[in-house]
């Protein structure tokens, strides 16, 4: 029969009952012990067998000492074996420099070197994964050590049939004062060529702003240059082209502008241009530039050098908004929008200024001068280069009108005073 006890210490040796296991719990561990017959306790593995157990290994083990020399090793008196590493081994006879390692057998009390520094002798063959190269390539490659400021600049220089390039291109531009010759051999381009010139051909359609849509054609023209009364809605499509070079001339390399810069090839059209289906209805000029490098060699400042940049030429068209402004006649001391346009002598304009000649009114006619009151009221009316007769004049109400261009636009009106006012006069009008 085993009997079990749970108890918070281990009872003395008098009143431990035989043949029994103790369960003694410390609130950290259980420990366990057994009595025999002899009502002896005996530990079942608890914390004080485990700390003799680690006191008995760590009293075992071998030291690792650090001294300065050899004096200070041999003052060392230890009790077990030791490893001793010394930094100035020279007070030993073996040792011709540095420092040295030793052990300590305890049991002959004797020191025994491992190694000293003077005994480290490898090869350079032996080196195991050592470098190919032997040790004056080495001394060598590092005598050449240096560094490149302009390091990614010399990474995109290449070549391409002995010629060199940046980034892909030719460092040196043949037509820059140099071209390459069958051999892609650098040599000098003493001659100029004038790059040839593109030219546009258009053609404008000219429309009635009908709500915002087209109303009626109102103008076809070829011309580069037009201008039409504000309002209207204006349709472009035109293409350029340009010629093959002649003698002295030179052809571009690249073109930019209205029509991109995709070059056509010689006496081809370009693709059309058409502002991309929009009207226009604003001041717009559209160009083609062509381009290429300056060749042959220039003069600056006494000195033959290469030359720099490119040649361009280009062409353009445009078209140009004015408003329209009227001068004429009338027996009405009152005009209507009809009335105005009626007066005739219509000018595109872009401010109110005008100058009228031959001004002759007939009897029982007023004169009549309308624009735009956008532009403002009069400031002068000089008759025959001196006489200032603005006085003559009366501004009357504005009145709308529908223009030509199919919009509406208030026009300030002008009435002479009297009838019968002008004969053969020059009016210059501010």
């Amino acid at each position: 029969m085993v009997n079990l006890f749970k108890v918070v210490t281990l009872p003395d040796s008098g009143d431990l009952v035989a043949n029994s296991i103790y369960f003694c719990y410390s609130g950290q561990y259980i420990e366990v012990f057994v009595t025999g017959d002899d009502a002896v306790a005996h530990p079942a593995g608890n914390s004080g067998m485990i700390t003799q157990l680690i006191n008995s290994l760590i009293s075992s083990t071998t030291s690792v000492f650090y001294v300065p020399d050899i004096a200070s090793r041999n003052s060392l008196q230890p009790s077990l074996n030791v490893i001793c590493y010394v930094v100035d081994a020279t007070g030993d006879p073996s040792v011709s420099s540095g420092s040295a390692l030793y052990v300590y057998e305890f049991s002959t009390q004797i020191w025994h070197k491992i190694f000293d520094n003077s005994s480290i002798q490898v090869s350079w063959d032996s080196i195991i994964n050592g470098p190919t190269s032997s040790p004056a390539n080495i001394d060598d490659a590092v005598s050449k050590r240096h560094t490149h400021s302009n390091k990614v600049l010399l990474d995109e220089l290449s070549n391409s049939g002995n010629i060199l390039l940046l980034n892909g291109s030719p460092v040196v531009s043949a037509g820059q004062g140099v071209k390459y010759d069958g051999s892609n051999n650098l040599t000098l381009n003493l001659s100029f060529t004038q790059l040839v010139s593109p030219a546009i051909t258009v053609t404008w359609n000219v429309y009635v702003n009908s709500g915002g849509s087209h109303g009626t054609l109102i103008l076809t023209s070829n011309n580069k240059n037009i201008t039409v009364e504000s309002g209207s809605l204006v349709t472009i499509s035109a293409t350029y082209l340009y010629p093959n070079a002649g003698t002295g001339q030179g052809l571009p390399v690249s073109v930019s502008g209205s029509w991109g810069t995709t070059l056509p090839s010689p006496n081809t059209s370009s693709s059309v241009f058409n502002n991309g289906g929009v009207d226009i209805t604003s001041n717009s000029t559209y160009s083609t530039v062509l381009a290429k490098p300056q060749d042959g060699l220039v003069v600056v400042s006494n000195k033959v050098q290469f030359p720099s940049g490119n040649d361009t030429t280009s062409d353009s068209c445009s078209v140009t908004f004015l408003q329209s402004s009227y001068f004429g006649y009338s027996s009405s001391s009152i005009l209507s929008g009809t009335d105005i346009k009626n007066l005739g002598n219509k000018l595109l304009q872009s401010s109110r200024s005008r100058t009228l000649n031959s001004v002759t009114a007939g009897s029982g006619l007023y004169t009549y001068y309308c624009y735009p009151a956008a532009m403002g009221d009069l400031t002068s009316i000089i008759q025959n280069g001196s006489l200032p007769v603005l006085g003559a004049f009366t501004k009357l109400t504005p009145v709308t009108i529908t223009t030509d261009s199919g919009v509406s636009v208030l026009m300030n009106v002008y009435k002479s005073n009297a009838t019968n006012a002008f004969s053969n006069a020059t009016l210059v009008i501010s």
